[in-house]
């Protein structure tokens, strides 16, 4: 699914990132946002309208193509994120969507791919740049700022979620990460 966010000068035609993560929750779309462009518009959202996404919920069948997009099994994402891999398969196969705390954390590592994307476009070299896949990648290495752990052994947490884009955001100001 690739949600196009159309900008005019009047706000009444314009469609907010609400809109864009509301439409994404419903289950009749069946997907959850797959593509760097919506990684960014979650990441770029404000949390009134992350807050929405969340408690919509996501549909559960969509976390293959974000495995996929992030160069990982389905397996190890649910192990990332501590979700129960029964309760997912079954929510998928029903075309359910994940439950609020679920859903939360896999907003959670959308708005970090939507992080990287970001930082990496202002930098201003994004040319062949894959957010998801380094994101994937980056993870699972033992990181320094927290001790030789990975950064995926905190997935499981919001705190855990936020701690990371605190590393990500100093390693674009150059800071140790």
């Amino acid at each position: 699914m690739t949600v196009t966010i159309h900008r005019t000068k009047r706000p009444s035609t314009r469609k907010t990132a609400a809109a864009v993560v509301a439409q994404a929750a419903r289950p009749a779309m069946g997907r959850t946002p797959r593509t760097i462009g919506d990684f960014v518009q979650i990441y770029e959202a404000g949390p009134m309208e992350r807050i929405e996404l969340i408690k919509s919920g996501i549909s559960a069948d969509g976390l293959v193509d974000l495995a996929t997009s992030m160069h990982t099994t389905k397996d190890q994402l649910f192990k990332r994120l501590g979700l129960p891999r029964a309760t997912v398969d079954r929510k998928a196969r029903n075309k359910q969507n994940l439950s609020q705390e679920q859903s939360e954390r896999v907003i959670g590592l959308m708005k970090l791919v939507g992080q990287v994307k970001t930082m990496v476009e202002q930098s201003g070299e994004p040319e062949g740049f894959d957010a998801a896949q380094w994101v994937g990648q980056w993870l699972e290495q033992a990181n320094g700022a927290l001790g030789g752990i990975p950064p995926a052994e905190l997935m499981d947490t919001v705190q855990g979620q936020e701690v990371i884009a605190g590393l990500l955001a100093k390693m674009q100001s150059g800071a140790y990460a």
